[in-house]
């Protein structure tokens, strides 16, 4: 099933979102630099009974987006959060189970905190309660700014050396060339 890209208005904003199947709602929110796109291979098989919506996050889309070339505008958690509970409203939907990737983690906790009763589950992947440090949040800065400038393509390449996989691929591949 191919998810449905929709977008809905609220609060002076308009919001993308990917949608697929049908029943209890389940928000995706996405890692950082990502947008709602990294969720694509879950929303394509959604399972029996769940209606999956994954936003792209406030200044997230991807490098032809409006997004990316808008001014910086600093933006805590709890915008991010308060964002998601618009497009619930939008949608009509009073509550949610919420999973949250990394950053969207963080989004996550901060939706918990602002209004737990809206939370009907709460899914938490790779991240942590606490709040980065200041050179977490200025690498976060220079990372966005790389985005802006060089899409995708620039991230992957700052990043994908440092990887666990990428160090395990480097130091095995003189070998198979034995």
């Amino acid at each position: 099933m191919d998810p449905v890209e929709r977008s809905c208005s609220s609060a002076g904003r308009t919001r993308r979102h990917l949608e697929s199947g049908a029943g209890q709602p389940c928000v995706l929110l996405h890692a950082f630099p990502l947008s709602a796109e990294m969720w694509r291979p879950q929303l394509e098989e959604p399972p029996p009974g769940w209606r999956l919506i994954a936003p792209d996050l406030l200044g997230f889309r991807g490098p032809a987006s409006a997004a990316v070339t808008a001014p910086i505008v600093p933006l805590t958690m709890d915008d991010n959060a308060r964002d998601v509970f618009a497009l619930l409203d939008a949608l009509e939907l009073p509550s949610a189970v919420v999973c949250g990737l990394s950053m969207g983690g963080n989004v996550a906790f901060a939706m918990w905190r602002l209004a737990r009763g809206r939370i009907r589950g709460l899914v938490l992947a790779d991240t942590r309660a606490g709040a980065d440090s200041d050179a977490a949040r200025e690498r976060r800065r220079q990372m966005l700014a790389l985005l802006r400038e060089q899409g995708s393509a620039g991230i992957a390449t700052e990043t994908l050396p440092g990887l666990p996989v990428s160090r395990v691929w480097q130091e095995s591949e003189p070998s198979r060339r034995r």
